[in-house]
């Protein structure tokens, strides 16, 4: 397997904006970060971002987490053992991180030859 290739058949990417950017255009599906990786990895990638209020509070943040936490487990037919990416800014980092303190999503932002 080459370097450029990815060791998963798909991949799952969600972008979510930052503290007081929920109008942020680049989490869009058709955003610069979406149009430059599904020029890399074509068909093999799905973005689906998620909006959240952008709050600059601990409530906003917590009300996030479980958005996030709910989009990262949503059933997805075929994609049981597909690589879940998030890219965050700024304060979408703590949701991210405080998402991930859940066992079942935090083995989702592995690829899965690394998950175990």
């Amino acid at each position: 397997m080459s370097p450029e290739t990815p060791q998963w058949s798909s991949l799952i990417v969600t972008p979510v904006h930052g503290t007081f950017a929920r109008e942020a255009t680049w989490v869009n599906p058709e955003g610069s970060i979406a149009t430059a990786l599904k020029a890399r990895f074509g068909e093999a990638v799905l973005i689906d971002s998620i909006r959240w209020s952008g709050g600059n509070s601990f409530g906003a943040r917590r009300e996030a987490t479980e958005l996030l936490r709910q989009h990262v487990l949503k059933p997805r037919p075929g994609s049981e053992d597909v690589a879940h990416i998030v890219i965050a800014h700024s304060h979408a980092g703590n949701v991210v991180a405080y998402a991930a303190r859940d066992l079942e999503v935090d083995a989702k932002f592995r690829p899965p030859d690394i998950a175990a």
